[in-house]
């Protein structure tokens, strides 16, 4: 960023869907492939110097869900006060 911001990951957590786990440890049937997969990703939160994105990973023909992730950020300002407040 710059000289006078510093930006930190305070937290993140990540949700794995049953779906997931079968589609990663059971034997494809002859013939078949794995499905297409896609990504949502989105803006979340966002406060005075704190935010969090989402992001998505979905079986693209299913539309199931089988991850869901979230990260929480904040910006720290260097020589300045900011009250910061994490959701």
């Amino acid at each position: 960023m710059t000289s006078d911001l510093y930006t930190f990951i305070v937290s993140t957590k990540a949700t794995l869907s049953k779906d997931l786990y079968s589609l990663l440890r059971e034997p494809l049937p002859s013939g078949s492939k794995l499905p297409t997969l896609a990504v949502r990703l989105r803006l979340g939160y966002i406060g005075t110097c704190s935010l969090n994105t989402v992001a998505v990973l979905l079986n693209h023909e299913t539309g199931t869900e089988l991850v869901h992730n979230v990260n929480q950020v904040i910006l720290l300002y260097v020589n300045k006060l900011c009250l910061c407040e994490i959701v």
